[in-house]
């Protein structure tokens, strides 16, 4: 369970799901530890220590939760509220007590990441103050860091942890109240109120709504501006990912294109500044991954910012002219015209002679192994998640489908934003000869990537053309835009879209085929559903006249956002789908799914 009010999040160890039928199971004994963040800076753990067992919770208010335990037959509650920069903590459990553990630590140590430099953090400092203990540790940016930390009993039966956090300039600004945002994005789907839809919804648009943030930018130590942004996912990837931030751009831009603006405008001030090899930037690239924590303050992570993504300046220039779309704001191209045209201008120089993207991990050690802690910079980024269909390891520049979607989608919704007269001149100055880089992007996909004895698209291109001949749900975006030619579309839906033998699963798409050599069902890319790639795939089937297939994987994501809210990847056992060991309990481009689809389905 997560709590959020923008600048404190509490991740509670609450085992819990619901079952396709709603009752919710709980593992008793749970829910007695907590890990508190600020952004990604790890600041301290605490624990209840109590033989109670957990029977229920249940949200009361913003960033407040209800929990009721059970001991000796009796029940006893607890409530646990972030409130600004409080942590409060309540409970009337007999002899329970409290136990805070300062970390002053990131993300990056919570998830145990093999890459952290070895760097020697200054000594946690502990004082007493008044009524309260303090502990406080100098940052290696600079930034004191503090917890306050008060217990006592309230009343006759209570007693409270108070914990006080400090983090510098991390403060809480201009961060618009997170239960007026529910309440609007509730109502444009009022009229789902009561159904399992709603409650998934519902589930959804809170875990959006606790991943938004203030992200600042400094100089001279000096806050310069702040911006509203979404963080990927909570506990262990709490950082600025441009590809998840603009996946769930496609849902945000419906509801609340206010922060997809500053979300966008964020990252256009990070787009790369010039060549740095580890890294991956490049002058005008979009960002990958941006940690806001202690280590990237202090410029001791070596591989951040990080620019490894093929196709995020793609997906970034999309979220750009979605925006335009909805809004009409010409003072937005006036004010950022040079980091958009700089934008484009790195995405032309990433373009073959036929047009397509690719990418190469050229940074390598004396022993011929790469230095990036990821050589495959597209959205399969894991080191074991693309290969042949014999396992053999394809030699890079590699030419990955998901990266021509993108492209392709970039192209589309330019076309789209041309056909309103105010933007006309725009258009044509960023993507001359659209209708023909269009034309000719889609003849080099359906002439370079479908398989016409498997009747699918290959998973991407090696270094000579050679087919990764994989069957794949990177078709996910295609579909969207309704890029593929529709007699291949037919016979890929029936042979693997909608083949229980193939892609399909009773809760959506996997990313590869059954039937690959390499196919495991628990697999981060080789194996498991995702839910955003299933939102894409649902509004393609629509597009192209399968309004029940849409429906119906609409109803499949419902299903498992139900009974495990919201989740980075979902494996589905024989019962129940439940989340793999390596996602976050909320994840911004998961929880984009379902708005996303209850928005664009009919």
């Amino acid at each position: 369970m997560i709590l959020s009010n923008g600048y404190l999040w509490a991740s509670v160890s609450l085992q819990s799901r619901r079952t396709l039928s709603g009752k919710r199971h709980i593992s008793h004994g749970e829910a007695k530890h907590s890990n508190v963040f600020v952004q990604g800076d790890w600041m301290f753990d605490y624990d209840l220590i109590t033989t109670a067992k957990l029977r229920s919770f249940e949200e009361i208010a913003p960033n407040k939760v209800k929990l009721e335990y059970i001991l000796n037959n009796e029940k006893y509650n607890r409530f646990i509220h972030l409130a600004d920069n409080m942590v409060y903590d309540y409970n009337n459990i007999p002899n329970a007590n409290y136990n805070v553990k300062p970390r002053f630590l990131t993300s990056f140590h919570f998830r145990k990441w093999k890459h952290l430099p070895n760097v020697k953090q200054n000594n946690i400092k502990k004082r007493k103050k008044n009524n309260c203990v303090e502990y406080s540790r100098k940052g290696l940016d600079r930034i004191m860091r503090s917890i306050s930390v008060e217990c006592k009993h309230i009343g006759k039966d209570f007693q409270r942890l108070r914990i006080e956090v400090s983090a510098g300039h991390l403060v809480r600004r201009n961060l618009k109240d997170l239960e007026f945002l529910k309440t609007l994005f509730l109502e444009e789907a009022s009229a789902l109120k009561g159904t399992r839809m709603y409650s998934a919804y519902k589930d959804c648009i809170d875990s959006l709504l606790k991943l938004q943030t203030m992200a600042v930018k400094m100089k001279d130590k000096k806050v310069t501006s702040v911006y509203r942004c979404v963080l990927a996912g909570y506990p262990t990837f709490p950082s600025v990912f441009g590809r998840d931030s603009d996946i769930a751009n496609y849902a945000l831009v419906h509801y609340f294109p206010d922060l997809v603006k500053e979300n966008i405008e964020f990252r256009l001030n990070l787009l790369g500044k010039k060549k740095i090899a580890r890294s991956a930037e490049e002058k005008g690239k979009a960002l990958h991954e941006l940690p806001i924590d202690e280590l990237n303050n202090a410029g001791k992570l070596v591989y951040f910012p990080n620019y490894v993504g093929c196709d995020e300046s793609s997906l970034l220039m999309i979220s750009i002219l979605r925006y335009l779309q909805k809004t009409e704001d010409l003072n937005f191209i006036k004010k950022n015209k040079s980091e958009i045209e700089s934008l484009v201008r790195f995405i032309q120089s990433q373009q073959n002679e036929e047009g397509l993207i690719g990418f190469k991990a050229d940074l390598k050690d004396s022993k011929g192994n790469y230095l990036y802690f990821t050589w495959n910079h597209t959205w399969r980024d894991s080191n074991n998640s693309i290969f042949h269909k014999d396992k053999t390891l394809p030699e890079q520049p590699l030419y990955m489908l998901w990266d021509q979607t993108c492209l392709f989608g970039m192209y589309a919704e330019a076309a789209k934003l041309s056909r309103n007269p105010k933007f006309v001149m725009f258009i044509q100055q960023m993507f001359p000869n659209l209708n023909i880089k269009i034309k000719n992007l889609k003849k080099q996909i359906e002439g370079r990537y479908w398989m016409e004895d498997e009747k699918a698209y290959a998973l991407g291109l090696d270094k000579n053309y050679n087919k990764i001949a994989v069957v794949n749900s990177d078709v996910a975006l295609g579909l969207y835009y309704r890029l593929f030619d529709t007699k291949r579309f037919e016979a890929m839906l029936h042979e693997h879209l909608e083949n229980k033998n193939s892609l399909r699963d009773k809760f959506g798409i996997r990313t590869i085929s059954k039937n690959t050599s390499y196919f495991d069902k628990n697999g981060y890319h080789t194996g498991s559903v995702w839910p955003w790639q299933n939102a894409f795939i649902a509004i393609g089937y629509q597009k192209y006249g399968h309004l029940n297939y849409a429906k119906r994987l609409l109803q499949n994501t419902i299903d498992v956002v139900f009974a495990i809210n919201t989740s980075e990847a979902i494996k589905s056992g024989y019962k129940l789908p439940h989340s793999l060991e390596r996602a976050c309990e909320i994840q911004a481009w998961s929880a984009s799914s379902i708005p996303l689809m209850i928005k664009e389905i009919k």
